[in-house]
């Protein structure tokens, strides 16, 4: 009897145990209860989940570095696809090729003294000269060119008879600036004369 007595007992603690774990056991099966009703159903906004959708079976995801095809891609008016070498032509543009208005290839002075520079060195300048005094009359470029060889044309600007030529001619050429002589020819006797000259020079600045 005595042991009986003590199984009994025994029996008695461990349900008791049970007993006092009944209210952690509810509240888990609560919390349980709570997570598998909110999973993809998003019922309380909870962002740990995904909300409710088809979604692709097991393995059937792209793996996270792959390719694709340019005939894969479907083209759009803001989307095109071009190939290495398109864009490599696309990349130096703006340093390779020159703009429609060459802005990128050379610097203008559109002055009426002015200058064309050109980035692969050639220069071309022109300009006007007022009558001021008879004879020879120096005339300064707008831009130095690098050497005294280059080309430069006068134009005379005045009126002649028809007996009369009038001529213009450079010397003394120097990479800053250069005389103009003029010269009207009357009767075949060239005399020192006064008109204004325009001129256009053609050399290199580098």
């Amino acid at each position: 009897m005595a042991g009986e007595k003590y199984n009994i007992q025994l029996e008695a603690v461990e349900i008791f145990n049970r007993l006092i774990q009944v209210p952690q056991l509810a509240e888990g099966l609560s919390d349980l209860l709570q997570n598998f009703n909110s999973h993809n159903h998003d019922i309380r906004n909870d962002k740990r989940y995904q909300p409710l959708g088809d979604y692709q079976p097991l393995g059937n995801y792209a793996a996270s570095v792959h390719e694709h095809q340019a005939s894969d891609i479907q083209e759009t008016t803001d989307k095109k696809v071009m190939t290495a070498e398109e864009r490599n032509i696309l990349s130096t543009l703006g340093t390779t090729y020159a703009k429609a208005d060459l802005s990128n290839a050379m610097t203008v002075n559109l002055g009426r003294n002015g200058y064309a520079k050109f980035n692969n060195g050639l220069l071309i300048q022109w300009g006007f000269k007022e009558n001021s005094i008879t004879g020879g009359t120096i005339v300064y470029f707008p831009m130095s060119f690098y050497d005294s060889n280059y080309a430069l044309t006068p134009f005379p600007y005045g009126s002649s008879g028809d007996t009369n030529i009038l001529a213009a001619f450079i010397y003394n050429a120097n990479t800053s600036y250069c005389y103009i002589g003029r010269r009207n020819i009357s009767n075949g006797n060239p005399v020192n004369s006064m008109f204004s000259v325009g001129w256009i020079a053609v050399g290199r600045w580098k």
